[in-house]
């Protein structure tokens, strides 16, 4: 879900669908033969935060419990998403949302798919109109400060109408990782990651690998993050 606005296309990143949804591509050069593995999958809101064994496991009998608890079974929720969307590693958003239409009416959510063209979606998304959303978010700047604005009260948390009062303490911690300096920043991101995890309205489905191949005569072949193959540097 790119931040600027409906004029502006979505690159790849994350998939992420949002409640009223990331992606920092490694680097990769060659001088020989290789297929390279670029993503990595989104346990979280970055997928490198997430301290090995702790990503997500599925459970569908919490889940409906869940929603039984909350008095939700068999409550119809609208996903909107985009039906021209393919930006996103080439998948297609279709087949995308029908996989969350089925998993989430296992668990007892009723789920009407509201597919449009790029400009429609997008624009309602933007404008907060969305009951439930389906986007990418590609990385604007190769730093973790890029994805600050699905925080309570920053741009992507007020689209989904969450505001920094509903989420006091996933607020100050975004503003702690803002200011963060040296080595103090890892562990100012990983605080509010956490909080994120635990209370956004966000939920992460899939960060695509990518493969870069080169031959052995070509060299200095490297996939930048932001601007996909630097053409510049091969030689």
């Amino acid at each position: 879900m790119h931040p600027r606005g409906a004029a502006d296309q979505p690159a790849a990143g994350t998939a992420a669908i949002a409640v009223s949804s990331t992606s920092m591509l490694g680097r990769a050069s060659s001088a020989t033969p290789t297929a390279q593995r670029t993503g990595t999958p989104a346990t979280n809101l970055r997928a490198y935060t997430s301290p090995e064994g702790e990503g997500p496991k599925s459970d569908p009998e919490a889940a409906k419990k869940l929603l039984a608890d909350a008095g939700k079974t068999g409550t119809q929720v609208t996903l909107d998403y985009a039906n021209d969307y393919t930006r996103l590693a080439g998948i297609d958003y279709n087949v995308l949302a029908q996989g969350i239409q089925t998993q989430l009416e296992a668990i007892g959510l009723k789920v009407k798919l509201n597919p449009a063209p790029t400009s429609t979606s997008l624009q309602r998304y933007v404008d907060g109109e969305t009951e439930m959303a389906l986007w990418s978010w590609p990385p604007d700047t190769a730093d973790p400060s890029d994805v600050l604005v699905f925080s309570a009260g920053n741009l992507i948390g007020q689209r989904v109408q969450w505001p920094a009062e509903a989420a006091p303490k996933v607020a100050e911690l975004a503003e702690q990782a803002r200011v963060a300096t040296g080595d103090d920043r890892e562990a100012a991101f990983t605080a509010w990651n956490r909080a994120m995890n635990e209370q956004a309205p966000f939920a992460y489905l899939l960060e695509p690998s990518f493969f870069l191949v080169a031959s052995k005569s070509v060299e200095y072949v490297s996939h930048d993050p932001l601007a996909s193959i630097n053409l510049s540097q091969i030689r």
